[in-house]
């Protein structure tokens, strides 16, 4: 009983601290639903600011928009002031370097730039 008490108290401590994965950083595309990607698609970057802001580059090329986690915090929720609407990272899991997520009917990975 004693060993689940302190699970439990550990588990909310890093809940409140924000001690889980974090998004923040760069990353670089991995994968996208088992199809190979180009050399272009590989140097892809996203950048996801603290401050909410987002930045996609490729090269020279760059977009920048904002992000915001979902109330339920399994989505992020993108959006880029060029284009209507918003586009939704569904199902976002991290773990360690590595991000997954469905967007539309793809599956995405990303892997931390260090």
């Amino acid at each position: 009983m004693r060993k689940v008490l302190f699970s439990f108290v550990a588990l909310l401590f890093l809940a409140a601290c924000g001690g889980g994965p974090k998004i923040e950083g760069s990353w670089s595309l991995e994968a996208v639903s088992g199809e190979e990607l180009s050399e272009s698609e590989k140097a892809m970057v996203f950048t996801f600011n603290e401050d909410g802001s987002l930045v996609m580059s490729n090269g020279e090329r760059e977009e920048k928009g904002s992000w915001a986690w979902s109330e339920d915090k399994k989505d992020i929720i993108l959006k880029n002031p060029n284009r209507d609407g918003e586009e939704k990272m569904e199902g976002v899991t991290i773990d360690g370097d590595v991000v997954k997520f469905k967007s539309r009917s793809d599956e995405i990975t990303l892997k931390r730039k260090k």
